[in-house]
């Protein structure tokens, strides 16, 4: 017999269905539990389940119409609810019956806030505390109460000491970051807070104070990265015409930038079975341009990602750039700062320090994080002719209080280094917009000398003239594409879209046939061996050509089976289509290779028949059996629904025909097959493009696939 005890361990592990289980249980064995339907309820209420959990309060109200906690339980199910005059009875009701409970008082002043009585909520958030000084909750519930009534200086105080007992409750910040906003017009202080509040939320609580995070960000706040993970994560928001408009800029923002990364994602994926090439660069591009794209929270994910995989391949210049994203959303990270800076201090007592100018300099960039500013003085200086090194000595040497003339000889230095600067420096007065090269390999460089360029922009005017105007471009307008790059990307990801769907069609290919055959015995495999084995002499020759074939691997069988379909000297694609069935129910040709036989099969029966449009009732009737072969064992719409989604199938390959008929060669057969298997994938982007998602998959509904799967 479980206990309410094993119950409440399922419940600290996390396992809330498990929970469930359990105290259901309990209550089969004890129907009068008033303890295990409370705590039921309570589960669900976790699991937003609010209804069934009122039930379960009911239940135990009923039991003991003294149960304090019951009454608190069902009045925060009734909250939920938004049934907020009737949630307030329950609390009432809860504190009538325990007038010393801290949480029934915090309840009860978050159900009077829902009714807008702020003041009065206070004096309940007021006796919380009182009864309990450790009662985040309420320390928070009463700073939202505040902040409500425009309170913003003591509000900051409640936000503060429940951030101090509970780190990792997430509504202290954004009361936090409300109260900075509102009331200091503390802007930077504010985003810090938002983006924690972020990080920490559940989508359900992004989702109830949206609007205030929405408008701060959009107003406020450079964050297009952020902004549309947030629009992805949050179910139809983008969907409101209130953020359209946020919606459309962002996607304008993110444009250029997310299908360049894309772009190196796909050029970066090695053949299958091989490993990622230069991915730890990779990743550390998208940490980057996510942390200057104003998403910290990724940037930070991206970085602790590869921290954990392959620690070897973060320079110091990650490192800075993971303590920087980590500072942006508050973050604590001290093992982490300390790693960094061992290091940095590994690095200036090496000999491997000569010539590794800009490690030198991130050295003293982390330093400086640290406000060491003697330690970020030497590093700076052995980084000789670094100019953003130069620059930062002299802000350390003013910092550390060097004489003025040596400060002055330094910004010398650093002017002298300005007016002769190597390729790599040219944004002294601001960075010029940059063409993305597609081919290029040190794709990382433009993108490093930005990162420089951010990282001493406000102790440029030691160096530059004053005359000559600066020019400054957010981050996300100085990034360009040609129109034949976004062409190519364009394609690559359409590619890569095809590839989805082909895994797709091919597995339910598979799928489907092995349904279908599932019952097929090997006496049955004997009998078509047979059949094929007793035709004509051709049909005989072909056969036996193939078996012998199939002994060298599906790779070598596909090969063969390509160039005797392109002989076509059987004459009907019946019988091609016999020997496919046979080879893949005897496990020597590979799913990937039927499927595209059957269509291959299914292309030369079409360019045999030398005007395929005049033929197409007859043609496609034997091409639509099949298919429904393939499609019936998961459809369940019936025979009409089946029949018309084989027969658009089968246009689909038609209309390849059709469109494709100089396609293949005569007197290079080897080749015709694999020009085949690229030129009907292409065939199908080509038609989802020119006809749009919606139209082409009415006319080739392959969407039902996906009903299928199902």
């Amino acid at each position: 017999m479980p206990t309410l005890d094993e119950c409440f361990e399922y419940f600290n592990s996390g396992d809330l269905e498990r929970t469930i289980v359990c105290l259901t249980q309990v209550i089969e064995l004890d129907p009068k539990n008033v303890r295990a339907f409370s705590n039921r309820g309570a589960v669900k209420i976790e699991l937003c389940r609010y209804e069934s959990a009122l039930s379960d309060f009911d239940r135990a109200i009923e039991i003991d119409p003294n149960f304090a906690q019951a009454f608190s339980n069902r009045g925060n199910a009734k909250f939920n609810l938004h049934h907020y005059e009737s949630a307030l009875s329950d609390f009432d009701r809860a504190i009538e019956l325990e007038s010393n409970d801290a949480q029934a008082f915090s309840n009860r002043g978050v159900a009077k806030a829902g009714l807008h009585h702020y003041e009065s909520a206070l004096s309940d958030f007021d006796r919380a505390i009182e009864l309990d000084p450790n009662h985040a909750k309420a320390f928070s519930n009463r700073g939202l109460a505040k902040d409500k009534l425009h309170r913003y200086e003591s509000a900051l105080s409640d936000f503060e000491q429940a951030i101090e007992l509970d780190p990792e409750m997430s509504l202290p910040y954004f009361g936090k970051a409300w109260a900075l906003w509102q009331g200091s017009d503390d802007l930077g202080a504010a985003h810090l807070h938002f983006n924690r509040f972020i990080f920490l939320a559940e989508t359900e609580k992004i989702i109830e104070y949206w609007k205030v995070t929405h408008d701060f960000y959009a107003s406020h706040a450079a964050v297009p990265f952020l902004l549309h993970r947030l629009f992805e994560l949050l179910p139809g928001i983008g969907d409101f015409h209130s953020w359209q408009g946020t919606l459309h800029e962002t996607e304008r923002q993110c444009r250029t930038l997310k299908s360049y990364l894309q772009h190196l994602r796909h050029t970066g994926e090695p053949p299958r079975g091989e490993p990622e090439r230069d991915a730890p660069q990779l990743h550390g591009l998208e940490a980057l341009v996510h942390y200057f794209m104003g998403d910290p929270m990724e940037a930070y994910r991206i970085y602790g990602n590869i921290l954990d995989e392959e620690p070897e391949c973060l320079d110091l210049m990650d490192f800075y750039y993971f303590l920087c994203s980590a500072a942006e959303f508050l973050e604590p990270c001290e093992g982490i700062r300390r790693f960094a800076l061992q290091q940095a201090d590994q690095l200036l007592g090496s000999a491997r320090a000569e010539g590794d100018e800009r490690e030198l300099y991130y050295a003293g960039q982390l330093y400086a994080l640290g406000d060491d500013w003697e330690k970020a003085f030497v590093a700076f200086g052995q980084a000789q002719t670094f100019f953003p090194a130069a620059v930062m000595q002299a802000v350390a040497a003013d910092r550390i209080g060097k004489p003025q003339a040596e400060v002055e000889a330094l910004v010398e230095k650093a002017r002298q280094l300005a007016a002769a600067p190597p390729p790599e420096v040219f944004w002294i007065n601001g960075f010029p917009e940059v063409r993305l090269e597609l081919g290029r390999e040190d794709y990382l460089v433009p993108f490093r000398q930005y990162a420089h360029f951010r990282e001493i922009a406000e102790h440029l005017h030691l160096v530059r003239e004053d005359s000559v105007p600066f020019h400054a471009a957010d981050f996300w307008e100085i990034w360009r594409l040609s129109p034949a790059g976004e062409q190519e990307i364009g394609w690559q990801l359409r590619k890569k879209e095809l590839e989805r769907i082909e895994a797709e069609l091919q597995s339910f290919f598979t799928q489907n046939l092995e349904a279908h055959y599932a019952g097929y015995t090997p006496e049955q495999l004997q009998n078509l061996e047979k059949l094929l084995s007793e035709k004509d002499k051709a049909v005989q020759a072909v056969f036996e050509k193939l078996k012998t074939k199939s002994a060298s691997g599906s790779e070598a069988l596909e090969h063969q089976f390509g160039l005797e379909i392109d002989g076509w000297q059987l004459r009907h694609p019946h019988t091609y289509a016999l020997m496919l069935k046979y080879f893949f129910l005897s496990e020597k040709l590979a799913p990937k290779a039927t499927f595209f036989l059957y269509f291959y099969n299914d292309f030369k029966a079409a360019e045999k028949q030398k005007d395929y449009s005049s033929g197409k009732a007859a043609y496609t009737k034997g091409a639509q059996k099949f298919l429904e072969i393939i499609l019936r064992p998961v459809w369940m719409l019936g025979d009409v629904g089946l029949a018309a989604v084989a027969a658009a199938l089968a246009e689909l390959s038609r209309q390849f025909f059709l469109q494709n008929p100089a396609e293949l060669d005569e007197g290079d057969v080897t080749s015709n097959y694999q020009k085949f298997k690229a030129g009907f994938l292409k065939f199908l982007s080509v038609e989802m493009e020119s006809m749009g998602e919606e139209k082409f998959f009415k006319k080739y509904p392959l969407e039902g696939w996906e009903d299928w799967k199902k």
